[in-house]
Parts: structure tokens; C-alpha cells; sequence
């Protein structure tokens, strides 16, 4: 690996670069940082749309809500204090647990968000 200089700062790049393109973030140090995985949280709201439940997001300084179906599906909504957050899983996880909520029919969002994940309510 080595230490090169990029418009978005300094990286680590394979020194077998164009066969191999593997890179990795530097620390102020110039250590490898680690992959820290991005935590979502998941609510207790279902998509009006495709019938994914809805993760809690932050853009621009606002929290909104999202569809965990994005990219596919990209149903936003807005968040209050009445929507309650149940879990907190990183955002790969989310499809795998709750992929069950699609196949569901349900006319009440959160009773189904409960009837897939009874535990975290």
C-alpha cells in the first residue's frame, strides 16, 4: 500500500494500481482507519409504497424518514415525536430482518412492524 494524495485528502492505495484498485482511508496519523460500520435506526413506520420499514435519517440538519428500500424506493416522510425508534442495526441487517414486513398485508403499519419484531417494541 501506499501513501498517496487525493482532492479529498490523503489514502492508501495498492501498489499494484490500475490491476488492483483496492484504497483505504488514512487517520490524521497516516494509520489505516477501520471500516466502522454506519448504524441505522429502525422505526416503527412501514413504506406507503413498497412496504419496507422506515429508517430514521438526518440531511441537512433535519431528521427525516426514509424508505429502507432506497435506492429502489426513495418515499420519504416526515419524522415527529410520535414515531418511536425499535432498533438500531447497521443498514445491510435492516433488509435481512425485516424483509418480512413486505410480505405481510397489513392496513395498520405498526401492528405489522410488530407482528415481525414483537422484541424491540
Amino acid at each position: 500500500m501506499i501513501l498517496r494524495k487525493g482532492k479529498y485528502g490523503e489514502f492508501l492505495a495498492c501498489s499494484g494500481f490500475p490491476q488492483c484498485k483496492h484504497v483505504q482511508k488514512v487517520g490524521k496519523e497516516g494509520n489505516p482507519m477501520a471500516n466502522v460500520p454506519k448504524l441505522v435506526q429502525v422505526t416503527n413506520q412501514c413504506c406507503s409504497k413498497c412496504g419496507s420499514v422506515m429508517v430514521l435519517r438526518e440531511g441537512k440538519g433535519e431528521k427525516f424518514l426514509g424508505c429502507s428500500g432506497y435506492l429502489r424506493c426513495r418515499t420519504t416522510g416526515k419524522w415527529s415525536e410520535s414515531v418511536q425508534v425499535i432498533d438500531e442495526l447497521e443498514f445491510a441487517d435492516v433488509k435481512k430482518r425485516y424483509k418480512q414486513v413486505k410480505k405481510k398485508k397489513s392496513s395498520d403499519p405498526e401492528q405489522l412492524v410488530q407482528q415481525v419484531a414483537p422484541d424491540f417494541l
